[in-house]
């Protein structure tokens, strides 16, 4: 087995290279293609404090994400994860957000503010945690976004040229450097979030010119 119970696993390294992956959702009528993708699996070998690791590392080009980047690694004795992933280019449009988590878009609000936005995206992300908890797991995320339009029925005129950077952990989220223009409208901001719920405390700064 690759992921071996012991680090003197006898199992064998593998890796693909310049593979393509067909991604398609026939509900939401969306296909991707992937590729010039690369797969390495390591076998468990065990680091300073006699803890085994098994490793893996994955890399994907496509069209409307151009480069998708991760490696992770898994302990089975402790159960303990580790995984750091990286996006770049990724292209998104109002028709992917039938393809996010249903939970994320349950509200109207929500459902009708994820089919109102486009946007170039890029960002990093790592998280650590327990295979059994992973609602417990400690994560960062850091990226930002460019060429951005957000509509909605309740906005006179779209919001265009958005453009933000964001940051966002566990304790919450926030958005610095943050501009967008609506007609003849220039706003510029940034806001903050303590916490990930509806009553949490949050911070707004915005300017218009």
């Amino acid at each position: 087995s690759l992921f071996g119970k012991s680090p003197q696993s006898a199992a064998l390294p593998v890796s693909i290279e310049s593979a393509t992956v067909l991604f398609e959702d026939a509900a939401a009528g969306f296909r991707e293609t992937f590729r010039q993708g690369q797969l390495d699996l390591e076998p468990a070998t065990t680091d300073p404090e006699g803890v085994a690791w098994s490793r893996i590392s994955l890399s994907l080009d496509g069209q409307t994400v151009e480069r998708l980047s991760l490696t992770g690694a898994v302990s089975l004795a402790t159960r303990r994860f580790r995984v750091e992933a990286s996006i770049d280019g990724f292209d998104f449009q109002p028709r992917l957000a039938t393809l996010l988590p249903a939970g994320l878009i349950e509200a109207d609000w929500s459902r009708q503010a994820a089919t109102g936005l486009s946007m170039r995206l890029h960002l990093n992300a790592t998280a650590t945690g327990a295979v059994d908890d992973l609602a417990a797991a400690a994560f960062e995320v850091s990226g930002g976004f460019a060429e951005g339009r957000f509509e909605h029925s309740r906005l006179p005129f779209p919001l265009t040229d958005m453009t933000a950077s964001f940051t966002a952990d566990r304790e919450g989220i926030s958005v610095t450097g943050a501009s967008a223009r609506s007609g003849a409208m220039l706003f510029r901001g940034s806001a903050q979030a303590h916490g990930w719920n509806e009553q949490a405390d949050f911070t707004c700064l915005l300017e218009a010119e």
